[in-house]
């Protein structure tokens, strides 16, 4: 509030930003000619047009000479650096003095004059607040005193005021009176002294209380609320139930709702969750153990870190992993099953009328799709078992037999005997 305050009677800095804007906009016109009157400007082009740009350059009534130095159009004309006029804007030395014959506004710095407001900045200045050097003023409408002081030392006026530090307002938001010694203490709808700040309800009563770092405290007009401190918290509902408590941050944490409730003791060590009708939806004790049914949601990391974990995905779908999933896991659904250990170096999976084994990844390998079996030995043996098909080879067509159907062959030392 002090800050705000501060800044609505800041003269010095309006009159600055006022003065800068000016600048700039006059800065603006010289640029926005130098691009009209050029074929940079995107204006189609005359039947008259002489284009030796930027020696010489006419398109019907625009001409430029020597651009950017001398340019002419209907609105006006620019000699650079010297004087632009463009309607009723003129520039001279720009961005020292500029002026506008339809507004009035004008400045050759640093006298100005702008939007009824006039002065020799910084050291006088009339208009939205009067000055002759730190020392300002200000009036109403019908010319009465309104405010004043010695920038930034003082300020006095109808809705705040300031002795260096100490300052006092008596027109709040809703009328209320504030005051404070900046930084120790304030008294308003927001109030503090030193690190403990509270504000109260429309009705008076407490609504926020916070002291670091030792607690913090709200009550809210439905009657809901909560308090936090090093040691722990609660909260309760409009109707006085309790939402949460806590006992020293992650010793205790117990959060009881309509749909779900929670516990955690030392977390992450242990922590579980619940419905009252529908039973434990998640339970986590490590390192020993995870279990979170369909509706307890994902595993999460420290689920993976448990010795033994179990996971419900549906009705029909379920995973199980023992000593991390990276020593073994199992997951069974509807169209097979699966599992891993010692980091996949034994696998093995089921679906429908096919199987496949992996022993130390693929140094051996055994795979099965109906009557069929299919084994590999890598990268010296394969032997292949089924009514189709069946066949032995060793490193590839050193050796190797083989029966498709009826026919029979292989071959020895790479030279073919059967039907192959």
């Amino acid at each position: 509030m002090l800050a705000s305050r501060s800044f609505h009677t800041g003269f010095l800095f309006r009159t600055l930003i006022a003065l800068s804007l000016c600048v700039f906009v006059s800065s603006c016109r010289s640029i926005e000619r130098l691009f009209t009157v050029s074929p940079l400007s995107g204006v189609d082009a005359g039947s008259d047009r002489v284009n030796l740009w930027p020696v010489y350059y006419q398109n019907g009534s625009q001409l430029a000479i020597l651009w950017p130095i001398f340019d002419t159009d209907p609105d006006g004309f620019a000699l650079r650096p010297l004087v632009t006029v463009d309607g009723s804007e003129w520039e001279v030395l720009p961005p020292l003095a500029w002026g506008d014959t339809e507004t009035g506004n004008w400045f050759v710095l640093p006298a100005y004059s702008v939007d009824e407001s006039y002065g020799l900045f910084p050291v006088y200045g009339r208009g939205w607040i009067d000055h002759v050097g730190p020392v300002w003023w200000d009036s109403n409408s019908e010319g009465e005193l309104t405010g004043g002081g010695l920038f930034p030392l003082v300020t006095l006026s109808e809705d705040f005021n300031n002795i260096g530090p100490a300052w006092w307002a008596t027109g709040g938001a809703e009328g209320q009176a504030s005051y404070g010694l900046f930084p120790l203490f304030m008294v308003s709808d927001l109030a503090y002294v030193g690190p403990v700040f509270w504000n109260n309800n429309p009705d008076g009563t407490l609504r926020t209380l916070v002291a670091i770092p030792l607690t913090a405290y709200t009550a809210r007009p439905d009657g809901s609320g909560w308090w936090l401190s090093p040691l722990g918290g609660s909260g309760w509902d409009a109707d006085g139930g309790m939402t949460f408590l806590s006992v020293l941050g992650p010793v205790l944490y117990y959060e009881p709702t309509e749909a779900q409730s929670s516990l955690s003791v030392l977390w992450p060590l242990y922590s579980s969750s619940w419905e009252e009708q529908g039973g434990t939806q998640a339970l986590r004790f490590l390192p020993l153990f995870s279990y979170r049914s369909e509706e307890g949601g994902d595993e999460t990391l420290l689920d993976y870190l448990s010795l033994v974990g179990y996971k419900a995905h549906d009705a029909s779908s379920s995973s199980f992993h023992f000593g991390t999933p990276l020593v073994f896991n199992y997951h069974s659904g509807e169209s097979g099953s699966r599992w891993n250990a010692l980091l996949g170096s034994l696998h093995y999976e089921r679906e429908e009328d096919r199987s496949e084994f992996n022993l130390l990844w693929y140094l051996y390998r055994q795979r099965t799709e109906g009557t069929e079996t299919y084994r590999d030995l890598f990268p010296f043996i394969s032997w292949d078992t089924g009514e189709k098909h069946a066949g032995f080879s060793f490193l590839w067509r050193l050796f190797n037999w083989e029966r498709n159907g009826d026919k029979v062959g292989g071959h020895i030392l790479f030279i073919p005997w059967g039907d192959t």
